[in-house]
């Protein structure tokens, strides 16, 4: 039988069976959560919904999804797939891990707003030999620069610092400036065209409409880059 815990953190759309019954968790619920938050994204709706917290947690318990194609017909077979396999009741039958999930991709893009989750992507793509993309947003400015093995990286740049997170002024406006700069960035790797931004940063001003380009260095007591020697 199930029993349901209303010692659960947050919100009751998102918890992995196991949190619900306020079992065992480690990251594979944290993967559960993610294949809810990507059914969410592409259907415009959550799995499981009900009027009462119990009812919903219920649900994520006994009751099968409904194939996020059926609100979404174009959705790519092999997206569904990642997303099932995300939210199998059973833990065992999900991703072992995030490294297992992400695979072996081109290239990554970062539009995080957790710094210390950014450190840990960019070290991940470090490790494994992947370029990152690298966006970040602050009021009327942005930046986007790519980094590899052979750039400054995260660290370099100082983001350890701030890892005292207040909160960071996000326009709409310079989100879809920088944005569209990481997506055009993504292209040139991915089709080998131009020249990457790697060693290099382009600063965005919103306020002057200005775009500067910053060389950047390694930093020789970097952390991170010690790391990989």
């Amino acid at each position: 039988s199930n029993t349901i815990t209303s010692n659960v953190m947050g919100s009751v759309h998102y918890p992995s069976p196991e949190q619900a019954r306020g079992g065992y968790v480690d990251e594979k619920s944290d993967i559960y959560s993610l294949g809810i938050v990507m059914y969410e994204m592409v259907t415009g709706r959550v799995p499981f919904d009900g009027e009462t917290t119990v009812a919903v947690a219920i649900q994520h318990l006994q009751e099968e999804m409904v194939s996020p194609k059926t609100y979404c017909p174009e959705l790519p077979v092999s997206l569904e797939s990642i997303i099932f396999k995300c939210t199998e009741k059973i833990a065992a039958r999900r991703y072992a891990n995030m490294a297992e999930l992400i695979g072996a991709p081109d290239v990554v893009v970062d539009c995080l707003d957790s710094i210390a989750v950014r450190l840990l992507v960019g070290e991940y793509c470090l490790r494994h030999d992947i370029p990152l993309v690298e966006g970040g947003i602050k009021g009327f400015y942005g930046w986007v620069t790519t980094i590899n093995r052979k750039t400054p990286c995260l660290a370099c740049l100082g983001y350890h610092a701030e890892m005292e997170e207040t909160g960071i002024p996000v326009l709409g406006t310079t989100a879809g400036v920088i944005g569209s700069l990481q997506a055009n960035e993504c292209l040139k790797l991915i089709l080998g065209a131009g020249t990457p931004l790697t060693g290099r940063m382009l600063y965005y001003d919103g306020l002057s409409g200005c775009i500067d380009e910053i060389t950047l260095q390694i930093n020789p007591d970097c952390p991170v880059h010690s790391k990989l020697c």
